[in-house]
């Protein structure tokens, strides 16, 4: 059990607007039992075998659906992947956000710099203690793929839903970290965020840690993971 951590849309058609060749319009989610099924069933897989081995043969196959419902849908492979990330990215990250305004807010009203545990602990929360509707070990894959391979697909979903989170994260470390020059902090953003994902996709029973130590320290202990990582980070984090 993790010490101390902050315990903190369905249905979709897609818009005929026309787009720049390359662009993928955004699919807006509507309720509709069919494109539940089909959202659902490729959040499942893309978890289980990320999005180049998750086909769409496959999918329609988990949802009881044909072909012909995902392009009445969403149009396209690529649409349905864009829908499924879009939706968890913006349930995941809105709910950090509304947890680090939180972190924020008590502390202007204690008059005291936040609290940079707190900070850490709203950040990396997700990917060890998600919430019911948050894909942790699919959000690490999607930042780890876009960090490997950058695709159409991840650039747009880091560019709506990451990149506005981190600008506020930085600012969070900046106002709790007064002594740390503000250039450091963006650094030590893109460090924390790569340490992060590297843990919480670790996470197989023969992993690389466990083998290191001997199985004194193995990742798939996720409690122990969690606040090595959390210490780790207070220290990289507020460093002169």
């Amino acid at each position: 059990m993790m010490r101390n951590s902050r315990q903190l849309t369905t249905g979709a058609r897609r818009s005929r607007n026309s787009l720049p060749v390359g662009q993928t319009a955004p699919v807006t989610i509507d309720r509709d039992t069919t494109a539940d099924r089909i959202l659902a069933a490729a959040e499942h897989l893309l978890a289980e075998h990320g999005i180049d081995g998750t086909s769409l043969r496959a999918i329609t196959e988990r949802a009881a659906v044909n072909v012909a419902a995902v392009n009445y849908h969403f149009g396209s492979k690529e649409a349905l992947t864009l829908a499924v990330f879009d939706r968890l990215a913006e349930r995941v990250n809105n709910r950090r956000l509304a947890d680090l305004e939180q972190i924020l807010a008590d502390a202007r009203e204690k008059g005291v710099h936040p609290d940079l545990r707190e900070i850490i602990v709203c950040f990396i929360r997700p990917y060890f203690d998600p919430s019911p509707g948050e894909s942790s070990p699919l959000l690490a894959q999607l930042v780890l793929q876009h960090r490997i391979a950058p695709s159409a697909v991840t650039r747009e979903i880091i560019k709506r839903h990451f990149d506005p989170m981190a600008k506020r994260f930085i600012e969070a470390l900046t106002l709790s970290c007064p002594a740390v020059d503000p250039t450091s902090l963006y650094w030590r953003y893109m460090f924390m965020t790569g340490a992060v994902v590297m843990t919480a996709t670790d996470q197989a029973r023969k992993n690389r840690l466990a083998k290191l130590s001997g199985g004194k320290a193995d990742m798939s202990d996720r409690g122990a993971a969690f606040d090595e990582l959390v210490c780790f980070l207070m220290g990289a984090i507020a460093a002169p």
